[in-house]
C-alpha cells in the first residue's frame, strides 16, 4: 500500500516497505511527535499543515542522525525532505491518501 503526499506542484509516495520508518519513530513518541502522530493518522488520509511540515523536517533530521548506517532510510529521508520543506517555505498543506 502507497502513502501519496501532494503538494500544489510537487509530490512523494511512501511505498509500503519504506514505512518502517514511521514504526521507528512511532516508538519514540516523545523525540518524533508529527512523524509518530502521521503514522496513527495515516490511513485516515491525513493533512499535513505547513507548520507541521516544518516540524517533521526537524524530526527526519533527527531519524537520520540516530540512524546514519541504515542507508536505505538515509535515501528515504534525503528524498521526502524537500517536499516537506517547500510546505513550509510556501505555506500550503500537504494532502495525504493512502490506497
Amino acid at each position: 500500500m502507497a502513502f501519496d503526499l501532494h503538494l500544489k506542484d510537487a509530490s512523494e509516495k511512501i511505498e509500503s516497505q519504506e514505512e518502517y520508518f514511521l514504526v521507528m519513530a512511532s516508538k519514540q513518541p516523545q523525540l518524533y511527535p508529527e512523524l509518530s502522530a502521521l503514522w496513527h493518522h495515516f490511513h485516515g488520509s491525513p493533512k499535513i499543515t505547513p507548520a507541521v511540515a516544518n516540524t517533521i523536517v526537524h524530526e527526519l533530521i533527527g531519524l537520520l542522525s540516530a540512524n546514519k548506517a541504515d542507508r536505505a532510510l538515509t535515501k528515504l529521508i534525503v528524498r521526502l525532505l524537500p517536499l516537506f520543506s517547500q510546505a513550509y517555505l510556501t505555506q500550503e498543506s500537504i494532502q495525504c491518501s493512502s490506497d
